[in-house]
């Protein structure tokens, strides 16, 4: 069984699902509140393409349904490649090659939807846990025994002493790289309709009454918006494009995560001494 401090992986919670459930490996049990997440998720999702064509439901239903008894199978150690027709993994490729090139298109965009929501769940679920692990630690403790960083640093001096240890510390560089080719970032567009998918499962878990249900009716409108948003850019990005795209990184993430690390950082270094001389070197420089 999976523990609350037990790292789940997107692979391992793409393949967990409700409703027929699963087998194998996939059949372990999730903490709750992620699997409860993503079969929200799940049930919206089907909710959206079947709005949309209700042979693309049944099409996503089917090779889904495939690909985990084909994962079952692989896992438990039996070999049907004797018996093609008991071959999940086969009855995938038969169901793509037997579909023209926009049915198959749009079978690909849902399971690319899939796996964004797939994703989001799992790191949603990672930040629920590290926010756990920093309410358990007191707020003067010298050492939080759950943060490996800091466990390092400490070890460091213990090894080499304060004044090596600063020495190595004050070499360190943080040089953040963004981008926005197409085979290494995800399109503004889809950031964006991920972010607030992101938001409204936070609320959801607060809310209920009719709160839940205008919650839940923007889910759908916004997971709907990123199933019929293409998820490769159609042209090469412009360098102003890929300059309005670190610029929208900075504006959501950088500018308000920075300065929370720093004053995180700069605090834990000084101690008692926080706020009352300057910071020993910038936060950055700490782990």
């Amino acid at each position: 069984m999976t523990t609350e401090n037990e790292q789940i992986t997107p692979a391992d919670a793409a393949i967990v699902s409700s409703g027929t459930g699963t087998k194998g490996p996939e059949e372990r049990d999730l903490p709750a509140s992620l699997k409860e997440e993503m079969d929200l998720c799940l049930q919206i999702l089907r909710e959206v393409l079947g709005e949309f064509d209700e042979k693309l439901l049944a099409k996503f239903d089917e090779v889904r349904e495939h690909a985990l008894n084909a994962s079952a199978e692989r896992f438990s150690g039996i070999l049907t490649d004797t018996n093609p027709d008991q071959d999940d993994l086969q009855k995938v490729v038969d169901i793509v090659d037997k579909m023209d090139v926009h049915d198959a298109q749009l079978l690909a965009r849902a399971f690319t939807t899939y796996f964004h929501l797939a994703n989001l769940c799992e790191e949603n679920y990672r930040v629920s846990v590290l926010h756990q692990r920093e309410a358990a630690v007191d707020e003067n403790q010298a050492v939080d025994p759950v943060n490996e960083m800091t466990c390092a640093y400490h070890q460091l001096i213990n090894e080499m002493g304060p004044a090596k240890a600063q020495e190595l510390l004050n070499k360190l560089e943080f040089h953040p790289v963004f981008t926005a080719h197409p085979t290494e970032a995800r399109r503004k567009a889809v950031e964006g309709k991920i972010r607030r998918i992101s938001q409204l499962l936070e609320a959801h878990k607060l809310l209920g009454g009719s709160d839940k249900k205008e919650n839940s009716r923007r889910l759908f409108n916004e997971i709907d918006a990123l199933f019929r948003t293409s998820p490769i850019a159609l042209k090469k990005p412009t360098p102003v494009e890929e300059a309005d795209t670190i610029l929208d990184i900075f504006d959501n993430t950088l500018f308000y995560t920075i300065p929370q690390v720093y004053r995180r950082f700069d605090d834990w270094v000084l101690g008692d001494k926080a706020g009352l001389v300057p910071p020993v070197c910038p936060a950055f420089f700490h782990p």
